[in-house]
């Protein structure tokens, strides 16, 4: 990835949706309103000059117009003509300008959204807490304020050129004031542009590591409070933010001390060039003068590049970090297409291993078959590999070495979505979100009923709750699902996996947030389910594997065991151990 100066420039264009035409275009208007205005300061200063010697009719001598005489007020005339023109041509640049900034802004956060949803599992579960967030916020942000920038140093930069093309009619030596003036400029700032994305980078960095550590803290609150920790914590967002304090301070003082300089050296320049042309044009009033004023405007226009080029400097390091980000993500897009998957039936381990490294296997050389409609528990001390035996068999990682198979089949040639239509999951945290009943229920599956809804919420035991609730399945279950009880939100997350029907489906601690009732309850549903859907269940407490047909033990990675419970008690030390301990009072 480049990091030279000019990819300032060149960076917020990658984030533009559309053709980079638009900018050809703007840069074209943008042209035609600076010859519109340069040519308004030409002819006032001609009209001015007539005006002020009494004359009523003057000669335009410019450039490929030579001794054409109008009046005083007809020249005044096209000059308003010129300022209104270049006034309109303004507000279409102005407008197009906001218009590809919104465009971006929109564009960025459905790409960031797009690449993340559909990146490998084993990507996107790297991601820190707050990176995403931030990401979607300050750095996409940055990319539209980039094109922002770039648009307005368009509209400044070729408002600049028609100067230079009208001092060049005017007198070839102001233009080369300007090249000069120009090229002298890029070389003065360019090591302190370079320092500026130094510390740009650094800014960001630290922004995303304060982000994730005040996401932390959100996820943490109450046991942030309870444990009393709040100095503590505090503290550690402090340093955090403190972090950011020196490069946003030397990021800053350089942004202003540039401007600060270009200024003053770009006058200093001017004068010089004045001091030279005037002695070179002696007695030419009228080209002086119309020199004096393009020098002026010049300085301006370059003044607003300056400080553009400071600001993208600025926002650079910010897009390079989302681009980064987002080539990592599409670099490990989920592979979707294969054959089609009517229905779940059997499933097979064949000496599968694993690794997240390369060098520590999580799980080794596991081997094993499940017929459709079994029960089946995984069970083992922590650390043996349940979660990514849970995950290797869901698809969401594939194996390092041996075979998954479905149907007989290596499970990596049937359509992701089709898998997925035929699966459900139930996790150990209950997770909801600020909507209604129904909403979390159906979980943006649209498709799904009314009747749906009700046979789900029975088959998870929560429907008597929602009958129960005055606005039933309309109601608000508020933020994390913060306005009903655990217990709720676990079976509301049952229903959640029910509704569809699947195949196959994965507890993983179900029980863990639900009271005596609802566990027997649950149990009862799951009894109803066995036989029609594939079970896998993950579970700590062994009365939730009562309902399993057979019950895999993982220890250390490796299958230590698969039978029946019953012959599990008999023949496991761990299994024995576990239901010994399940007994005591």
């Amino acid at each position: 990835m480049s990091t030279k100066p000019v990819a300032a420039w060149r960076r917020p264009l990658e984030h533009l949706p559309g053709s980079r035409w638009k900018i050809v275009a703007l840069a074209a208007i943008s042209g035609l309103s600076g010859l519109a205005d340069a040519g308004a300061l030409v002819i006032v200063v001609k009209a001015g000059l007539a005006a002020t010697s009494g004359d009523t009719w003057t000669t335009v001598d410019t450039g490929p117009i030579k001794g054409l005489r109008m009046t005083v007020p007809t020249l005044l005339a096209v000059a308003a003509g010129l300022v209104v023109g270049s006034f309109l041509l303004s507000g279409v640049a102005n407008w197009a300008s906001a218009r590809l900034t919104a465009a971006t802004l929109y564009a960025s956060r459905r790409r960031a959204v797009d690449a993340y949803l559909n990146t490998e599992w084993a990507v996107a579960s790297q991601e820190r807490e707050g990176h995403l967030q931030e990401l979607l916020s300050t750095n996409v942000n940055k990319a539209a304020n980039g094109i922002n920038l770039l648009t307005t140093g368009v509209v400044s930069l070729f408002n600049f050129l028609a100067l230079f093309v009208t001092a060049f009619v005017v007198s070839p030596l102001v233009s080369l004031v300007l090249v000069g003036t120009m090229a002298g400029m890029i070389m003065l700032l360019r090591p302190l542009q370079r320092l500026q994305r130094k510390y740009g980078k650094q800014r960001a960095r630290a922004g995303i590591h304060f982000a994730s550590g005040v996401s932390e803290v959100v996820s943490l609150a109450q046991e942030v409070t309870l444990f009393d920790v709040t100095d503590q914590v505090e503290a550690r967002l402090a340093r955090r933010a403190r972090a950011e304090t020196r490069p946003a301070t030397l990021m800053s003082f350089y942004g202003s001390f540039v401007a600060e300089i270009y200024q003053a050296a770009a006058l200093l320049m001017v004068l010089a060039g004045l001091a030279f042309i005037s002695t070179a044009a002696s007695g030419q009033i009228a080209t002086l003068s119309v020199v004096v004023l393009v020098l002026l405007r010049s300085v301006t226009y370059g003044k607003n590049l300056q400080r553009i080029n400071v600001a993208l400097e600025q926002t650079a390091p910010y897009l390079d970090q989302l681009e980064e980000v987002l080539e990592r993500y599409e670099a490990a897009r989920v592979r979707r297409a294969g054959r089609p998957i009517e229905h779940i039936g059997s499933l097979a381990f064949d000496h599968v291993s694993f690794t997240y490294d390369g060098s520590h296997p999580v799980l080794s050389d596991v081997s094993f078959e499940v017929g459709h409609g079994e029960a089946v528990g995984i069970v083992g001390p922590s650390g043996a590999g349940k979660s990514t035996l849970m995950q290797l068999l869901l698809r969401l990682r594939t194996p390092t070495s041996g075979r998954y198979l479905v149907n007989g089949e290596d499970a990596s040639s049937f359509d992701l979505d089709d898998w997925r239509s035929r699966i459900a999951v139930v996790t150990q945290e209950a997770r909801l979100y600020d909507g209604t009943v129904a909403d979390n229920i159906r979980f943006f599956r649209d498709q799904f009923t009314e009747d749906d809804l009700r046979r789900a919420a029975k088959m998870a035991n929560i429907e008597a709750d929602i009958e129960h609730w005055p606005d039933g399945f309309d109601t608000q279950v508020g933020g994390r699902g913060s306005q009903v009880s655990g217990g709720q939100r676990q079976r509301i997350c049952i229903a959640r996996a029910m509704i569809g029907e699947p195949d196959l489906l994965f507890l993983d601690e179900p029980t863990s947030a639900l009271d005596m009732r609802s566990e027997a309850l649950l149990h009862e549903t799951l009894l109803n389910l066995k036989g029609r859907v594939t079970m896998f269940i993950i579970a700590h407490r062994l009365s939730t594997l009562q309902v399993c047909d057979r019950i895999i033990v993982l220890n250390k990675g490796r299958l230590e065991a698969f039978d029946s419970p019953r012959e599990l008690e008999r023949t496991n030390a761990f299994y024995e151990e576990a239901t010994r301990l399940s007994r005591l009072p």
